[in-house]
């Protein structure tokens, strides 16, 4: 029996470096593309940055989500990283946001950030992670089309 799996052994090994050289070969001559870069300073700022200035009023979560938004939208055909955009939803949302930091006094909207601390911040989710009404395929094709019917708790905990 070993040396039946020997054979096996060896013709994996053939196969997986003559692969590797096809495909070596093949990508030689490939228009390499790259990302470009970004000089947008939202861009640039972290999350615990972001929620300050959006507290501080001296940032719109509106404006935080647009300028992602337009980034999405410059990198997504190279990465093909965003599955379904809600681009709507999110301006919608973040529009609200901005409204309730309006309405609300000092005090109210620290203890708000303090029980949503990531207030304002535009975040995306894997399509293998259940948020009510939205698609979920988990990379699998034929589930294109499935939509869940509730949210992970991750999800509730962090953002709702």
């Amino acid at each position: 029996m070993s040396i039946f799996w020997t054979i096996i052994f060896l013709i994996s090994r053939v196969y997986f470096i003559f692969m590797t050289l096809l495909f070596h070969i093949l990508n030689r001559f490939k228009r390499k593309q790259t990302v470009p870069s970004t000089n947008d300073k939202l861009l640039r700022i972290s999350a615990t940055e972001a929620v300050r200035l959006i507290a501080s009023r001296k940032l719109t979560s509106k404006e935080l989500v647009e300028a992602y938004i337009y980034r999405i939208e410059q990198v997504n055909d190279l990465i093909n990283a965003v599955v379904v955009t809600l681009f709507d939803d999110a301006i919608d949302k973040a529009e609200n946001i901005d409204q309730l930091i309006a309405d609300y006094d000092d005090q109210k909207l620290i203890e708000m950030v303090k029980r949503r601390p990531l207030l304002g911040v535009p975040f995306t989710v894997k399509d293998a992670l259940n948020v009510n009404g939205r698609i979920i395929t988990c990379g699998i094709f034929s589930q294109r089309n499935v939509k869940c019917t509730s949210t992970a708790e991750v999800i509730e905990k962090l953002f709702f």
